[in-house]
């Protein structure tokens, strides 16, 4: 049941991210909104991956000097989820994927947040509907964890943050306006 705690961190990514789009004001930039991500994201996902990365290489736990370039690319791209052998097989850290996820997802967030702000059902349903179809196709694949644990497949709960700081900001300003 631990996938419960993630899709509730990325239900209150979701919700978090898109508050300030609920708003009157102008969320920041497409530039800005990356820049402040990794900024905030980087620094510690470094400290984490190299010291653990520097330590695998030690204890030669590659088969060779490429093995590892790819491992590390992989995580220093934060595309780990895309390859068996930086997502299943990895001696880095392998709790490392939901950042991997959800920096994907700060790639598209600019774009979602707009849509959702604009036409909220249509989106909700578009991304609701992609993960939905995703699930559905890699559900019957003999292992399916390396494509279940993918971008696509958190959509909705994403889509449902958003759905969630909607109706919160909605249900603010009608109690800010009535005096509560």
């Amino acid at each position: 049941t631990g996938y419960i705690w993630v899709d509730g961190l990325m239900l209150l990514s979701g919700f978090l991210l898109f508050l300030p789009y609920t708003g009157k004001k102008k969320p920041v930039s497409a530039l800005t909104f990356y820049k402040h991500r990794l900024i905030r994201i980087l620094p510690s996902y470094l400290l984490c991956v190299l010291p653990l990365f520097i330590l695998a290489v030690a204890e030669s736990k590659y088969a060779d000097a490429a093995e590892a370039a790819k491992d590390l690319g992989a995580h220093l791209t934060f595309t780990q989820t895309l390859f068996p052998f930086s997502y299943q097989k990895s001696p880095i850290n392998g709790v490392l994927w939901t950042l991997g996820v959800e920096m994907q997802f700060y790639l598209l967030f600019p774009l979602l947040g707009w849509c959702f702000k604009k036409k909220p059902a249509i989106t909700w349903c578009l991304m609701t509907g992609i993960a939905f179809y995703w699930r559905h196709q890699v559900a019957d694949l003999a292992d399916n964890s390396l494509y279940i644990n993918q971008l696509p497949a958190f959509l909705d709960v994403y889509a449902n943050g958003f759905a969630v700081a909607s109706i919160y900001a909605g249900l603010k300003q009608k109690m800010d306006k009535d005096g509560r």
